[in-house]
């Protein structure tokens, strides 16, 4: 029995990884779009913040 929930959560741990590298790439492909648009209008303010974001998404996003 404790051998087939150390598989699951081991799997389940993978899962989390997988999972954690999809979101940021996503993450990471949504910022350099939304960075390279607002370059063009707000140079300092926005990119800074979403930068500041990303960080936190990173940190909900590790396996616990």
């Amino acid at each position: 029995v404790s051998e087939s929930v150390e598989l699951f959560s081991t799997a389940r741990f993978k899962l989390n990884i997988a999972f954690e590298a999809e979101t940021v790439k996503s993450f990471a492909s949504s910022f350099s779009k939304s960075s390279q648009d607002t370059m063009n209008t707000n140079r300092i303010r926005r990119p800074k913040l979403s930068i500041r974001c990303f960080i936190i998404n990173i940190e909900l996003l590790r396996p616990i």
